[in-house]
């Protein structure tokens, strides 16, 4: 009788360490996959903001003495996308850049050059997640012609 008992309680042991096993490698999948959405979804917003920033940059000589007047509204369609998918850093840049020039204040070159900078740090700086929230209020989002 005592024999039936022992094999019975090995049984159980060894059912409940398999079902341990499958639950943990259950749960490692499911951390895995949300993991690589999560990193795909990561890519793609990179992916988006680096085109959308380098069409901000190839256009922007139109709003320097001596532009293609004609360009300026291809290049503020091209802002308003940036205010959009841009990180906070890269909309601040782009205000103070567009508020020199339309203020004439002589510092549009350095407001230049800070915009450069916040586009190169937001498209570096690639996380393992899609980028989340903002801390702008709406008057970072002007509609400029």
């Amino acid at each position: 009788m005592e024999n039936w008992q022992t094999e019975l309680f090995w049984v159980i042991v060894g059912a409940s360490l398999t079902a341990f096993v499958a639950v943990a490698a259950a749960v490692l999948n499911w951390h895995s996959q949300r993991h690589k959405i999560l990193s795909d979804k990561a890519w793609a917003d990179y992916e988006l903001r680096r085109d959308v920033y380098l069409d901000l940059v190839a256009g922007i000589d139109c709003l320097f003495t001596g532009g293609n007047a004609e360009g300026r509204s291809k290049w503020h369609e091209t802002a308003r996308k940036v205010r959009i998918v841009g990180s906070d850093e890269v909309v601040m840049a782009l205000n103070a850049l567009t508020a020199a020039i339309k203020e004439n204040s002589g510092d549009a070159d350095q407001r230049l050059y800070s915009l450069n900078l916040a586009l190169r740090r937001d498209i570096r700086d690639l996380r393992s997640t899609p980028s989340e929230g903002t801390k702008l209020e709406a008057v970072a989002f002007p509609i400029e012609s």
